[in-house]
């Protein structure tokens, strides 16, 4: 059996090898667990943007979509408030349309009077 080597000048190698690096290996500390994960919230906390696409607002948002619960729950209070908010607004003005009304009517019958005793 003839063994044969074949031999590469660098410039030759370079074009041949991929050099670079697309996973590394896991260690352990790249399994943090949940306690980890919440000592490392904590500690990252006031780091954290509070708007922007990595931020306290996208967890928020994430964490609701998966849970639901707290802020489609607070954005639903909120739409019904401002619903109850237009109705009262609205029966406010048609009491004040009324009250206007009364007075007006009033004044017409003040008037009336005061003509009727000095004819």
């Amino acid at each position: 059996m003839k063994l044969q080597k074949k031999l590469y000048n660098v410039e030759a190698a370079e074009n041949l090898m991929d050099r670079s690096f697309n996973e590394s290996k896991r260690t352990k500390d790249d399994d943090i667990g949940i306690p980890k994960f919440f000592q490392l919230y904590e500690k990252l906390f006031y780091n954290i943007p509070k708007t922007g696409q990595i931020s306290h607002t996208s967890i928020i948002n994430k964490s609701s979509e998966y849970a639901g619960g707290v802020v489609s729950n607070l954005k639903q209070d909120v739409t019904t408030l401002k619903n109850r908010i237009f109705e009262l607004e609205v029966k406010i003005a048609d009491l004040e349309n009324s009250k206007n009304l009364i007075e007006l009517d009033n004044n017409v019958k003040e008037a009336e009077i005061f003509e009727l005793k000095n004819s």
